[in-house]
């Protein structure tokens, strides 16, 4: 038989703040890495943000339905490079 925990507000509580302080050593690490960060980092970073955006956009429009490709490598590029910048990367 199976024993499962009865959710309380407590409980409830606990997971809201274990998560809550995961996501804030998480923010604080990328910040910290953040700093060091050049303008060419920055600007691959708002690549990888506009071309994103690009890339969902152009389910819906028309007009780039033809660049969707072209769109998404350059996601994929700036992503990748954006992770291993952040993550990987030793200053």
């Amino acid at each position: 038989m199976k024993k499962t925990e009865i959710i309380t507000r407590e409980t409830i509580t606990r997971y809201a703040q274990d998560t809550s302080d995961a996501f804030t050593s998480l923010i604080k690490f990328m910040l910290a890495r953040a700093k060091d960060f050049s303008v060419l980092d920055f600007a691959l970073f708002k690549l990888c943000l506009v071309s994103f955006g690009l890339y969902i956009g152009s389910k819906f429009a028309e007009f780039f339905k033809k660049f969707r490709i072209v769109i998404l490598i350059s996601f994929i590029i700036s992503y990748a490079y954006m992770l291993w910048r952040i993550f990987i990367r030793e200053d």
